[in-house]
């Protein structure tokens, strides 16, 4: 009897301790899915288990936005950061260095394995990647115009990734994806900025002035080209490399520059032996069945 009564009363003290840790589950998730404030407090509190997946995008808040005028937008450089993080590529190509934004945005996403080589042909280019730069081990510079770009430029290994920001210009646009397309890797992602238009409802004082200095480069009487030989050269790969598919990222709902993605097309893999038309055959079936 007392045997029965211990193990009765451990069983129920296992119940209740079993729904008091469920109530606290279920707080702590309702916290962390609506407190911004209880996520930062969990990560102070766990930084030590946490900070190895942690990702650093401490640099991202001292970006602009709507008044980047120049450099990739704050959100933009947030898109280039995850599609590093998510591709994971070896070897990044930076075409337009300037003052160095895209490629610290660059290193902070690649692994330590991966390599940077970022191009530019401006004095303040090589002084800033002299100064700030040298410590990053994976990190290479290279001045000189970016339709010169050759193997030997990237160690002659096979391009992963490519942001062309630079000139702005067709003609050296094309002579550098020329030289360009013969050291892409298979898979290899060429992201254009400054391909998008500006929404007139969107407008501020610097892109007031900017329109004002050239007006005859708006598409419609809302739609504001800002890059548009960008635009132009986007327009050429698609006539004359059909090879390539382009997902084009342009905004009437905020201020966006724009960027064009390219990657050359290809049919995916599947089970050997099964056409295409087979498995659609059985899905369609199954789907019928359900």
């Amino acid at each position: 009897m007392i045997g029965m009564v211990s193990s009765q009363g451990l069983v129920g003290r296992s119940t209740r301790f079993d729904r008091v840790i469920s109530r606290f589950t279920r707080l702590v998730r309702r916290g962390f899915n609506q407190s911004r404030l209880f996520r930062r407090a969990l990560v102070f509190l766990f930084w030590p288990r946490v900070r190895r997946r942690a990702l650093d995008l401490s640099h991202l808040p001292w970006y602009q936005e709507q008044d980047a005028n120049g450099p990739v937008q704050r959100e933009e450089a947030l898109l280039l950061y995850a599609l590093v993080r998510v591709l994971r590529p070896a070897v990044v190509v930076d075409i337009g260095f300037s003052r160095g934004r895209s490629a610290l945005n660059f290193l902070l996403a690649m692994p330590a394995s991966s390599r940077l080589y970022s191009f530019d042909n401006t004095d303040v280019g090589e002084s800033l990647a002299a100064s700030d730069f040298r410590h990053y081990p994976n990190f290479t510079f290279k001045r000189k115009s970016q339709d010169e770009i050759s193997a030997a430029d990237v160690g002659c290994l096979p391009v992963d990734l490519v942001l062309l920001d630079a000139s702005h210009d067709l003609g050296t646009n094309i002579r550098t994806f020329e030289a360009l397309e013969r050291l892409l890797a298979d898979h290899a992602v060429l992201v254009v900025h400054d391909t998008g238009v500006w929404a007139r409802n969107c407008f501020g004082p610097v892109q007031e002035e900017i329109a004002r200095g050239h007006g005859d480069n708006w598409v419609s009487a809302d739609q504001y080209q800002h890059r548009p030989q960008e635009r132009e050269f986007v327009n050429w790969i698609r006539e004359n490399h059909d090879e390539f598919g382009r997902l084009h990222l342009e905004s009437t709902r905020t201020l966006r520059h724009g960027m064009t993605i390219f990657q050359r097309q290809r049919v995916l893999q599947t089970t050997p032996g099964r056409p295409f038309h087979a498995l659609a055959g059985q899905a369609a079936r199954e789907e019928s069945r359900g």
